[in-house]
């Protein structure tokens, strides 16, 4: 890419059909333009007591439930959102 990509205030959530299982964050990091980058990167999850009793049953329903977005703030108010995974 010839534009530099920086990631800084961000959030990412996870949902199965409307619950909200988790929200986190990625680390901050920056690619210079025209670079390729591998980046490993750690999440801290904390989950809520109702929605662990239901992982198996989300789990074996499959993924076609699961939401995965990343919200990006752009401004001080607005956020964009990228569509990792949608239903």
């Amino acid at each position: 890419n010839q534009v530099p990509l920086k990631l800084e205030e961000n959030r990412l959530e996870l949902r199965y059909k409307s619950d909200l299982i988790t929200t986190t964050s990625l680390q901050p990091f920056e690619v210079p333009a025209g670079e390729t980058r591998v980046e490993k990167i750690a999440l801290a999850v904390e989950l809520d007591k109702e929605l662990i009793k239901k992982l198996p049953q989300i789990w074996s329903e499959g993924t076609q439930d699961l939401d995965l977005r990343l919200y990006i703030r752009v401004t001080r108010y607005l956020e964009l959102p990228i569509y990792l995974k949608s239903p």
